[in-house]
């Protein structure tokens, strides 16, 4: 099986006469810099009002309480300090009631298709692989295909991982990830992605002989550098062993293909919701807005469709509903019925569905879900969203570390349905939780990426306890000051 690129040559072929690629793509140096957000405008407002305005409200209603209990602080240092501490706290604070009224709001139940461990029945669970697995459908299988979270900066950690997460792969040829931003020499500055060339030595030590990497170049972070710097990482990724890439404008989707029988068996599409410098040049933009335009352009004849976005908000462990409905609308082309005026961000298509979609950009792990379809015979299956897969590796040792260093490992067996053949569909799911545990074999600083057995909730309880321990902190300041000072 040969992995192609839309015009038919083999994708590690491809980018050699295209090496110098134009066509939208200008090689430039400089990019429009965004400020500190890669959303939109009704997006960075929303951003705002929770980190900004709700935690400022109710820090303003706490100074208010205790101002007439206690009455002010003497010292107007003191009393900043105070007034600071407290704006932080209830940073913590709100932060935790709202993803815990949030993950409540958008929680997706076993009605809706969720698929997970402990509560959706008929999972199965290997002591070989330590993995669960779920039959979708009944298939005749054909091939499998694996996913891992975002690839994030390792910063000074060199990367291995536990002999269970290696075999979990064994019988996966190929394994997609998004390489969140690209790879440099000089890697990463503030406020920007980018790995050291180390990274794909390190990536490729995690695989054996007989399976190889296809790394996603197109998210947020991608042009970064510039899309001169883009290209030349483009080119560092494909040179590297055993590792496939694509994710530029004029590679957003790569087929796999079975040389001795002309048919193509999946065909796999990125695109990009977001971009921190808004420039589109060398990237696809997330949009569909026909068949000649946006994702449906690479819709291409095919066995088995995959759509691998970037799309969703970093950080939220729930799904919000417009999200949910996309994935719906995109898995069966039906169009569905967005609540409260919600635009609906895909046209659907009833003759250009998609199987599986992969999300990533979230950075935690979100819920799997199936999604009821119908064969062109009227056979009932089932198709899959994962809307997060999370984080397969993470630098982060403190900041941000109960939600970024955990990940969700997927392998899909794929074949034609038994009581349709003429339509392809997912049999077993198969999937591994993951953490990047840090350690330091040698004197030197390693995460190692091992299969995760704790808890995982859709909201982040050590918000809570932050501003818990902050705000009680305040208080006991203010009794001792008002009644020992």
């Amino acid at each position: 099986m040969v992995l192609k690129a839309p015009n038919d040559d083999p994708l590690k072929d491809y980018y050699t006469p295209n090496h110098d690629y134009l066509g939208d793509c200008d090689q430039n140096c400089k990019t429009k810099w965004w400020l500190f957000t890669p959303y939109n405008v009704e997006e960075t407002k929303y951003w705002l009002f929770r980190m900004i305005a709700l935690p400022l409200g109710a820090s303003l209603i706490f100074i208010f309480i205790y101002q007439i209990g206690f009455g002010s602080i003497n010292n107007p240092i003191f009393e900043w300090i105070t007034y600071i501490s407290l704006f932080i706290g209830n940073i913590f604070f709100t932060c935790y009631w709202r993803e815990l009224a949030r993950a409540e709001y958008f929680k997706i139940t076993l009605d809706d298709g969720l698929i997970e461990e402990g509560v959706t029945p008929d999972i199965t669970f290997s002591n070989d692989t330590e993995a669960y697995t779920y039959k979708l459908n009944e298939i005749s299988e054909k091939y499998k295909i694996g996913f891992v979270g975002d690839i994030m900066m390792m910063r000074k950690h060199e990367l291995e991982a536990d002999e269970k997460v290696k075999d979990f792969f064994s019988d996966a040829k190929i394994i997609v990830a998004n390489l969140e931003g690209i790879v440099r020499d000089c890697g990463s500055t503030f406020k920007t992605q980018a790995h050291k060339p180390e990274i794909l030595t390190q990536l490729g030590k995690l695989l054996n002989c007989n399976t190889q990497w296809l790394l996603c170049l197109g998210n947020n972070h991608s042009i970064d550098f510039g899309n001169k710097e883009f290209h030349t990482s483009l080119h560092k990724i494909r040179k590297s062993p055993n590792t496939f890439v694509f994710g530029r404008n004029d590679v957003s989707n790569t087929y796999y293909e079975n040389p001795a029988i002309p048919s193509i068996y999946y065909n796999l599409t990125t695109a990009t919701q977001w971009s921190n410098q808004h420039n589109w040049d060398c990237l696809t933009l997330l949009e569909d807005r026909g068949s000649n335009n946006g994702i449906r352009a690479h819709h291409h004849d095919a066995h088995f469709h995959i759509l691998y976005p970037h799309w969703g908000f970093e950080n939220e462990r729930y799904v919000r509903t417009r999200f949910q409905l996309d994935a719906r609308a995109l898995l069966t082309g039906v169009r569905q019925e967005y609540p409260n005026g919600l635009p609906a961000l895909f046209n659907p298509d009833p003759t250009q569905c998609w199987d599986l979609i992969i999300g990533h950009h979230p950075h935690v792990r979100q819920p799997i879900m199936k999604v009821p379809a119908k064969t062109a015979r009227n056979v009932s299956f089932n198709r899959l969203v994962v809307f997060s897969t999370g984080n397969f590796t993470s630098g982060v040792h403190f900041l941000r570390a109960k939600k970024h260093l955990f990940g969700t490992s997927i392998i899909c067996g794929i074949g034609p349905l038994t009581a349709d053949t003429n339509q392809w569909a997912i049999g077993n799911v198969s999937w591994q939780r993951t953490v990047n545990v840090r350690t330091k074999p040698g004197g030197c600083k390693t995460k190692t990426i091992e299969r995760d057995e704790g808890d995982y909730p859709s909201f982040n309880r050590n918000s809570f306890w932050y501003g818990v321990i902050i705000i009680v902190g305040i208080l006991i300041f203010r009794i001792l000051e008002r009644f020992f000072f």
